[in-house]
């Protein structure tokens, strides 16, 4: 079985012949959208983890003193809830895609599909 077959009482669905495939122009702007979010992810990655190891530094350093382990912790809660910012909008940055057809932080290669 070569492809897989839709039949309704017994009728087999045929899929539209008038597909359009993207151009090289889209393909790339594609390409340069799927890159600049996977950079700003990591980039917000990198930076949550900076914060969390300057607060980490912080409540160290500050002796004891109340006010400053106050900063630190403040730091540090507001690094995480950044984190957890960033995930959720890579997780709806996946769901809108997915409603409207577009992959954008699949990165996996397109594989050409056979008798299209």
């Amino acid at each position: 079985m070569k492809e897989l077959a839709l039949k309704i009482s017994g009728v087999p669905i045929n899929p539209p012949s008038n597909l359009v495939r993207l151009t090289t122009e889209q393909n790339l702007l594609e390409k340069l959208i799927r890159f600049g979010i996977e950079l700003m992810f990591i980039g917000a990655i990198i930076l949550t983890l900076i914060f969390i190891v300057l607060a980490g530094i912080q409540w160290i350093t500050s002796g004891g003193n109340k006010e400053g382990i106050q900063k630190a912790r403040q730091r540090l809660i507001y690094s995480i809830i950044g984190l957890i910012i960033v995930f959720f909008a890579f997780f709806m940055i996946n769901i809108v895609g997915g409603l409207f057809g577009a992959d954008l932080l699949n990165t996996v290669p397109d594989v050409p599909h056979p008798g299209i």
